[in-house]
């Protein structure tokens, strides 16, 4: 590699500090997670980190304590527990969701004669957690849970939604995974050959 396409790749990577390729911004709270081969990456490691993903994706500006830091990455390992089993078509258990709703409650303000019925979240000082239930909410229930998937190279543990007409996304990004995939797809037939 060129030094000229290393200094662009490392400008790169230090550009996407948080990946939003997910297709929903609730996937990509979920991938604040890398993995690097059996390696995870926490993007998330500190307040605040977890505070200026919270500026960029939804647009809150927060201070967070420690106890509302933990509260926000237990929220999000429950996050992706939970759609590993929606993936994988386990019997999904509301249980833990309902708590976090009966902690964090939100209000719902129905605009009668209208065919989607708007979500406002009530004005509390931690709205954040409020806004990634709301979230979890809409992306239940008018989204098709087939599109729900992990992404097919087994040393990447992100979630996205397809949105392709088919159905048929099998990776997180083309330009990251999906080069990795194909090309190792390559090299092994390649082998076969000679």
């Amino acid at each position: 590699m060129s030094k000229r396409n290393k200094i662009n790749s490392v400008s790169y990577v230090a550009r996407a500090r948080f990946l939003a390729f997910g297709g929903h911004r609730l996937f990509d709270f979920c991938n604040t997670i890398i993995r690097h081969g059996k390696r995870d990456e926490d993007r998330l490691p500190e307040p605040s980190e977890a505070q200026r993903f919270l500026r960029q994706t939804y647009n809150q500006t927060v201070k967070l304590s420690e106890s509302e830091f933990r509260e926000l990455i237990a929220l999000r390992a429950h996050l992706r527990e939970f759609f590993r089993n929606v993936i994988e078509g386990h019997d999904l258990r509301p249980s833990k969701f309902m708590l976090w709703l009966q902690k964090h409650p939100f209000m719902i303000d129905p605009l009668i004669g209208f065919e989607k019925i708007p979500l406002r979240v009530s004005l509390k000082r931690d709205r954040f957690i409020e806004l990634i239930l709301m979230d979890l909410i809409e992306v239940m229930s008018s989204h098709d849970k087939k599109r729900i998937k992990r992404c097919g190279n087994p040393n990447c543990s992100h979630f996205f939604y397809d949105s392709t007409k088919p159905n048929s996304r099998n990776w997180c990004s083309m330009k990251s995974c999906g080069n990795i995939m194909k090309a190792r797809a390559f090299y092994e037939r390649k082998k076969l050959l000679t």
